[in-house]
């Protein structure tokens, strides 16, 4: 832990991802993706680097984990679920690496 200008205690442990849910329907990472986190004490902003080309900024850690989440959640909808042909070189490369990365395990509920 690190203390910035504000006098708060700043969490640089990086953010690990093991299962997102999508849709109602759980997905478990096959191995925990790991972000590394770091903060900008001039500016107050936290920001994430990780795996899949993830890179965010927030003003919270608890934000840029919720963030981390919606992207990946979103990124899943995009490119590894529905019609992988439609989609350009890039993304049908994201949705490879995503259907390797996770593994579904069901309903959520």
């Amino acid at each position: 832990m690190v203390t910035s200008d504000r006098k708060a205690e700043v969490d640089l442990r990086p953010i690990v991802v093991s299962e997102i849910v999508v849709d109602g329907e759980r997905l478990v990472a096959r191995e925990p993706l790991e972000f590394e986190v770091s903060f900008d004490a001039e500016e107050a902003i936290y920001d994430l680097e990780g795996p899949l080309r993830i890179y965010l900024f927030a003003e919270t850690r608890e934000v840029l984990d919720d963030m981390l989440h919606d992207v990946l959640e979103v990124m899943w909808r995009d490119f590894a679920a529905g019609e992988h042909q439609k989609l350009s070189g890039d993304a049908q490369k994201i949705g490879r690496e995503l259907r390797k990365r996770f593994a579904g395990v069901g309903s959520a509920a």
